[in-house]
């Protein structure tokens, strides 16, 4: 007998994203957790963003919201189109192991209460920033706040 995963839903506000997008999705659309969906809430109206995903990534839903979002308000969007009972907010430059989900729902089912969880930013280039990130970073921080 299976236990049926929760619904996530991942939410990515993008704003001229094009150049980072691309590698962040590649990694969002290979998990190995399999009930989830990818929400991008594009207020660039640029196109590139929207063309890259809509060819690319057929599977993840775009938003176009009228006029500039600061991210804050892109998420708040995304969340009124998200199906999950499970929110996941990211950024259009990060890039997620396989198994990132799967942990954060693991971790979050795991807690009483859960305000915030942080995880290793994995960078695709190897970057100082990424490397000095992903070292600062090593492995889950989950923050707990409650009795």
């Amino acid at each position: 007998m299976s236990v049926e995963q929760p619904k996530v839903s991942i939410i990515i506000p993008a704003y001229f994203s094009g150049k980072t997008i691309e590698a962040s999705l590649q990694s969002f659309c290979h998990q190995d957790y399999e009930n989830y969906e990818v929400i991008v809430v594009d207020s660039s109206h640029e196109g590139i963003t929207e063309e890259l995903v809509r060819k690319k990534f057929p599977q993840v839903r775009i938003h176009h919201p009228s006029g500039r979002l600061l991210p804050h308000a892109a998420r708040n969007v995304g969340v009124t189109y998200a199906k999950g009972e499970l929110f996941i907010f990211t950024d259009p430059d990060i890039y997620a192991p396989p198994n990132w989900i799967r942990l954060l729902v693991n971790g979050f089912e795991n807690m009483e209460e859960l305000l915030l969880v942080r995880y290793p930013i994995t960078g695709t280039d190897g970057s100082k920033w990424e490397c000095i990130c992903a070292s600062l970073m090593a492995g889950f921080l989950v923050e707990r706040y409650g009795p």
